[in-house]
């Protein structure tokens, strides 16, 4: 969440702003959102893919003063679009990867598509410390970082006693998401027999 409020804040968005997300996504989206004094915007989904409707998202284009981006359930996600349909409308987009940290799409992970990307490090995901909630933020424009550093310093700084932990993780990253992959594979297979279930496109190349 703190990662969220310091992203928004350094993309400017504040009271009076309208901000497009997903009306299928994390509560914390919404909850920074209000907190910023932004209106939320509620964009429909996509049925085939349980993420952002590029349809919904061209329609509510001309309203946005920012998007925040959310791939869920770590299915595929019309990056390309959303983004091109972004940058000709002039909104910045703040991508949430939480739900697909470690996943691909057309050769560049999740997680670099945003203006400003955020990461969720609670404890049930695979880069987190026990009983600790923390967040990650991304950039790679220095004037923007800046803000969001300053933005973000309200909330304090992390535990010293995280990081060799985290550190750990972080470099197992590549097995964690192999071993959930496995996972995956065996659920997909053991619903892929049900008549009516559709299982959207997994967000991998």
């Amino acid at each position: 969440r703190s990662a969220i409020r310091a992203g928004l804040a350094a993309l400017g968005t504040g009271r009076g702003s309208m901000v497009g997300m997903t009306d299928v996504t994390h509560p914390s989206a919404l909850d920074e959102t209000r907190a910023a004094g932004a209106k939320p915007e509620f964009l429909d989904i996509d049925p085939t893919n349980l993420n952002m409707s590029a349809k919904a998202l061209k329609a509510g284009a001309g309203r946005l003063d920012a998007l925040i981006f959310t791939p869920m359930f770590s299915t595929s996600a019309p990056v390309k679009t959303v983004r091109a349909i972004a940058d000709a409308n002039g909104f910045p987009v703040l991508e949430d990867a939480s739900q697909v940290m470690g996943i691909s799409c057309g050769g560049r992970h999740y997680g670099s598509f945003g203006d400003i990307s955020v990461f969720s490090l609670s404890s049930y995901k695979p880069v987190s410390f026990p009983r600790a909630k923390a967040g990650a933020l991304l950039c790679d424009d220095p004037a923007l970082f800046r803000k969001a550093v300053k933005a973000a310093a309200a909330a304090g700084g992390p535990d010293p006693a995280t990081a060799p932990l985290m550190e750990l993780k972080l470099s197992l990253l590549k097995m964690t998401i192999a071993g959930l992959r496995r996972n995956n594979d065996i659920y997909r297979r053991t619903l892929a027999g049900i008549k009516g279930l559709a299982l959207p496109g997994v967000g991998r190349d």
